[in-house]
């Protein structure tokens, strides 16, 4: 650690000092560091000659000044110590010079760079020589630009490297500049780099998840009432085909609940056949047969029973139920535009809990919901063995209320036993309130 009287002297009294002895030596070149301290002048034969030249150029009071005279001792003394590093070699212009000669020339351009400071600082220091100054402007040509001078507490802090051989002199103002320097570090630039590609990969693509689309499915085509009157045919492999005539009729409940009712009206061996579904909020749903060929009373529908065929059409008595979301997983496969130019969305549905899974006659079921209309155009349905079992098509998609709409008719393909159900509504009403008294038993029984 240097002494306070030491950065006093470092500075404010260097560049006289730097001066006088670049005066004393500058007859006397720098050589290679490699000649040994020994043939340089004694410290103190040194300080005697630098004493006597102030005195001649006008200095006696410095020349006795203790604070001065003590930190030209430090300097000396340093001078006398052996290079720690190889300096650079002399040009071939320069003419061999006393080993004593080292010194004073890395001692001067150490000076001059704090000599540099010092001036912007604002020192009052006389102007050196014209020789002196020659010798300063040369040591400084290996000193970084002006634009980035080292800061004067990095200087003084180690005047031992500042006073080293002018080839070793860059590192240290470098090191100086750099802290001194408000850069940016180096750890939040790599943040930030890393977050580029992040950013630029997580914005919005517009896409919505299959539970999304079928969320917006709901909310847009469902009704809160609505009334149905239905021609039914039904196609055999051979082509035989046999026509059947219903009603439909829905209500939504406060709790958000539906009641489904389906009674068919002719032909007459088949009249006043009824099917009601209530749907739970937890479980399955509950499904009511009504036959009035086996008696006056409604038989429930048992959970395994409702994969089977009703009333042997093509549809299950699972298909004509409202479909609880909760209860099943949906997974968007993919978008694909089918042949009349609809673009779709494909999503996989499967049961979504352990009671769903063991009730459905279904592995999965694949739908192919339009993109603007949001209407189910195609599902198709897989056996237990996710073997394609039947197919649903919707047609003559038509709007029924603003932007809720209906299929003019659905026609369910069994490609298994190569049967055919075709459903056209003749008939529909969603803005006309249902009475409640239609999902009674008392009405179900009284229909004639």
């Amino acid at each position: 650690m240097i002494t306070h009287i030491q950065h006093h002297f470092i500075r404010f009294l260097l560049p006289f000092a730097a001066t006088v002895v670049a005066v004393v030596f500058q007859s006397h070149p720098v050589r290679g560091a490699s000649e040994s301290a020994a043939q340089q002048p004694p410290p103190a034969e040194m300080e005697t000659n630098v004493r006597t030249m102030l005195r001649k150029s006008g200095y006696e009071k410095m020349a006795d000044d203790p604070d001065f005279l003590q930190g030209l001792r430090y300097m000396l003394n340093k001078h006398s110590k052996p290079p720690a590093a190889a300096s650079t070699t002399p040009s071939s212009s320069e003419a061999p010079a006393p080993a004593s000669s080292k010194a004073a020339a890395s001692s001067t351009s150490a000076s001059s760079d704090e000599g540099g400071a010092a001036s912007s600082k604002g020192g009052t220091s006389k102007p050196p020589p014209a020789s002196a100054a020659q010798t300063t402007a040369a040591s400084t040509e290996t000193s970084p630009p002006e634009s980035a001078p080292p800061a004067p507490k990095a200087a003084a802090s180690k005047p031992a490297a500042a006073t080293t051989v002018a080839s070793a002199k860059p590192s240290a103002p470098s090191t100086a500049t750099t802290s001194a320097s408000p850069a940016e570090p180096p750890a939040p630039k790599a943040k930030e780099t890393k977050s580029e590609p992040k950013h630029a990969t997580s914005a919005p693509t517009g896409k919505l998840t299959a539970r999304e689309i079928m969320d917006k499915q709901k909310a847009r085509h469902e009704a809160a009432a609505e009334f149905e009157r239905i021609k039914m045919v039904l196609v055999d492999s051979g082509g035989s085909k046999e026509e059947r005539t219903l009603v439909r009729y829905l209500k939504k409940s406060g709790e958000g609940l539906f009641k489904y009712l389906i009674r068919f009206e002719g032909p007459p061996d088949i009249r006043g056949v009824v099917l009601m579904t209530e749907q739970k909020s937890g479980g399955t749903d509950d499904q009511f047969l009504y036959m009035p060929a086996q008696g006056p009373k409604l038989k429930r529908i048992a959970s395994g029973n409702k994969r089977n065929a009703f009333m042997g059409t093509d549809f299950a008595f699972e298909d004509l139920r409202s479909e609880k979301l909760d209860d099943h997983q949906y997974d968007l496969l993919r978008e694909e535009t089918l042949e009349k130019g609809e673009a779709c969305y494909v999503i996989e549905a499967k049961p979504g809990n352990e009671e769903e899974a063991k009730s459905t006659g279904y592995s999965k079921r694949v739908c192919f919901i339009q993109k603007d209309t949001l209407v189910t155009l195609k599902t198709e349905y897989f056996d237990k063995s996710d073997k394609l079992l039947k197919t649903a098509t919707s047609y003559d998609i038509e709007s029924v209320h603003g932007d809720m709409m209906r299929a003019g008719k659905v026609l369910m393909t069994h490609h298994q036993n190569k049967h055919k159900t075709l459903m056209g509504s003749v008939e529909r009403d969603v803005s006309s309130p249902i009475a409640d008294e239609i999902f009674t038993e008392r009405s179900v029984l009284n229909f004639k």
